[in-house]
């Protein structure tokens, strides 16, 4: 038995539409990862499809973080006032 997670970073959903509907506050979150952009839902299906292939039959316990570099850049958040 093998157990994974993906750890997604911002991702553009109905979900995240109030803060899309501040830009200040949308910026400010696209400017926290090293690709300064909010990942497209799609953009988590490839992780997810890997984890639940053949191809990552070996991977285990593993945490994945998809979140555009934000945590290898800094990981801390502090919104605008």
């Amino acid at each position: 038995m093998r157990a994974n997670a993906v750890a997604p970073g911002v991702v553009d959903t109905p979900l995240t539409a109030p803060i899309k509907q501040n830009p200040q506050w949308y910026q400010a979150y696209a400017d926290k990862s090293i690709l300064k952009r909010w990942a497209r839902a799609d953009e988590m299906a490839g992780t997810v499809v890997f984890l639940a292939s053949d191809a990552s039959s070996y991977v285990a316990g593993t945490l994945l973080f998809v979140d555009g570099g934000w945590t290898a850049a800094d990981g801390r958040f502090m919104p605008p006032l």
